[in-house]
């Protein structure tokens, strides 16, 4: 985590860049999400987060958490809407 911030600071003060894409489509189903939304607030980023639907769908409040550390973007992940090829690949619908 703390490898995180200081990333995104090195980049924000050395090189200017203040909006950031996280691209980790399970974020939000870490344990420590919350600790790791917090340390991504603290460096006063602006973001962009993939995110799951099923996690958007279950997890209401961490999209709420994601929209206060920063996140002005959600790019939302969709596998595929034929439900053959999800269960093949071991993946389900909502």
């Amino acid at each position: 985590i703390d490898n995180i911030q200081a990333t995104i600071r090195l980049l924000m003060n050395r090189n200017g860049i203040k909006r950031f894409l996280i691209e980790d489509s399970v974020l939000m189903s870490y344990a420590d999400f919350p600790v790791i939304i917090d340390a991504i607030a603290d460096t006063g980023s602006v973001f962009a987060n993939y995110a799951r639907v099923s996690e958007i769908h279950r997890w209401p409040s961490k999209v709420e958490a994601l929209k206060a550390a920063g996140a002005t973007c959600v790019i939302v992940g969709v596998e595929t809407l034929d439900d053959a090829i999800l269960h093949s690949t071991n993946k389900r619908t909502l």
